[in-house]
């Protein structure tokens, strides 16, 4: 009898755990996302078209914004130039999409490649920008 009520319950089991709703598994761009975003990133080095950027007089800062609140894989990026603590301009704005597994970044008619350096604080941004081929590490400020 036993044995019997033992099979009878793992059966039960097994089908109330087949028929539960399986948690998806994390959308990778989203993921990337949500690392980009709430942060202030600093630009270590910057180099256009081959040629290295001197970053010792005005440093450059990316932010990114998330469109939806809570997940999502669009938002607005701004990029400053700064002096001192004080922005000074804005050098660049658009809307972007993350794609194709976190990946890449969309800007309006540009898709650069993304990815981070052995942490989620250290971002590589490479690709072309408005026809100019950049090259660019930042460093996420705490």
């Amino acid at each position: 009898m036993k044995p019997m009520i033992l099979s009878v319950f793992f059966l039960l089991a097994a089908t109330i755990d087949s028929c539960l709703e399986k948690e998806p598994p994390p959308d990778p761009n989203e993921e990337m996302n949500s690392d980009l975003n709430y942060f202030t990133w600093n630009v270590l080095s910057y180099t256009e078209n081959g040629l290295v950027r001197d970053l010792s007089i005005l440093d450059i800062q990316i932010e990114f914004y998330r469109t939806s609140s809570l997940s999502g894989t669009t938002g607005v990026t701004e990029w400053y130039l700064v002096e001192g603590a004080q922005r000074v301009e804005t050098i660049y704005s658009s809307d972007y999409i993350v794609s194709n597994e976190g990946q890449c970044l969309e800007l309006e008619n540009d898709k650069l490649n993304i990815q981070f350096e052995g942490s989620p604080s250290l971002l590589r941004i490479e690709g072309e920008l408005e026809e100019i081929q950049v090259n660019i590490v930042a460093e996420r400020r705490l």
